[in-house]
């Protein structure tokens, strides 16, 4: 696995920089004009696989933790998608394969893994195989074992960093929720959706996104009497959340709408999505 570059050695007080900063050639207005890093986390059933199967010329990183993208297209819920011929069984497996799409020749636009939980599943075993001897109980003893995994982790964002620059490829990552607690520092507690990932995971993975989606059913209401019930005669319905709230974590930085519905039409979801996608202002020469 590629190591990231280490930082360059701070300079010494008192003493000029050995390579001057140049302001005329290495200051910008422009962005990066890179695709988005994108974490969608959803209740089940919801169409995590599908929403990201209709991407721009996706490949999927399948695993052996999760083939529901197999099972879907067995079952003609999908059209044949790229994927994993044989699903990935290791963490090594997973970053040779990143490493295989950034180094060689291809046409796919999109890198979609699905789901994110089982790559954390694979990261934290690769962690108790070397530096725990294969011992679970070592791994978890005092959750030492979550953060010791945190550096392999952050060197796994940074090869999807390198494959998004090289490759320009959308960096598409589905993932399990589950209702969780939460400790409110300015009230009562609360329960709320997350991605099904460890705390300090998904603190690192949270700050590397471009945007975090929860897609959630719409649930109607009727009341009978003295209690309200869930009206399951009127057909369900699909949102998408761009912002955080007590509810759930999501977020993003292209400027969408804070909630939008998807479509049931699996084929029309990501298109739905793109819509949401607000237009670039246009700016003159002076900025204007």
């Amino acid at each position: 696995m590629n190591q990231p570059p280490a930082p360059p050695p701070a300079p010494v007080m008192g003493q000029a920089p050995t390579s001057p900063f140049d302001l005329s050639s290495q200051v910008s207005s422009a962005g990066s004009g890179l695709p988005a890093r994108i974490i969608f986390h959803a209740v089940e059933g919801f169409g995590k696989t599908s929403f990201a199967a209709y991407a721009p010329d996706p490949i999927f990183l399948v695993t052996s933790v999760d083939t529901g993208l197999l099972t879907l297209i067995d079952a003609s819920q999908l059209p044949q998608i790229p994927h994993t011929a044989k699903p990935l069984e290791s963490w090594l497996d997973c970053m040779a394969f990143i490493s295989a799409l950034r180094q060689q020749e291809h046409a796919y636009k999109t890198l979609v893994i699905d789901p994110l939980n089982a790559l954390e599943i694979f990261c934290h075993q690769y962690i108790t195989d070397n530096d725990y001897d294969g011992s679970r109980d070592k791994f978890l003893a005092y959750h030492k074992g979550y953060s010791a995994a945190i550096p392999v982790w952050r060197e796994f964002l940074w090869e999807l960093d390198q494959l998004r620059r090289d490759k320009k490829m959308r960096i598409i990552c589905t993932c399990h929720t589950s209702i969780v607690p939460f400790k409110n520092p300015s009230g009562e507690d609360y329960d709320r959706f997350a991605p099904r990932l460890h705390k300090v995971t998904w603190g690192e993975t949270l700050a590397w996104a471009d945007m975090v989606l929860f897609g959630n059913y719409n649930t109607a209401t009727k009341t009978d009497g003295s209690s309200t019930k869930a009206n399951t005669n009127i057909p369900l319905t699909r949102s998408l959340y761009t912002v955080r709230n007590a509810a759930w974590d999501a977020k993003n930085r292209y400027g969408l709408p804070e909630s939008f519905m998807l479509p049931n039409d699996p084929a029309a979801m990501f298109s739905t999505f793109q819509a949401q996608f607000p237009k670039q202002p246009t700016r003159t020469k002076e900025g204007k």
